[in-house]
């Protein structure tokens, strides 16, 4: 894994303890890790209020994930 690994996309993502850990682990000892997708976990609320709470958790795992170490230099993290 740490030297083949070059993509992942993780789909329904809701931003439980347990997701991030298995991201940092990727993040950290995927060496040839190139591309990261997180498709976040759109709740059925409709309105405004959906909106506001995707960007706002969108904003959340980006800052998150972020802040993550990483073994690749070249890795690219993209959140929907």
């Amino acid at each position: 894994m740490k030297f083949k690994l070059k993509e992942i996309e993780i789909n329904g993502f809701k931003g439980t303890e347990n997701e991030f850990t298995v991201i940092n682990y990727f993040l950290m000892h995927g060496k040839a890790l190139r591309k990261v997708t997180i498709n976040l976990l759109k709740d059925d609320v409709e309105g405004e209020d959906a909106d506001a709470l995707y960007v706002a958790a969108r904003c959340e795992v980006e800052e998150l994930l972020s802040s993550l170490p990483k073994a690749s230099t070249n890795v690219k993290i993209s959140i929907y």
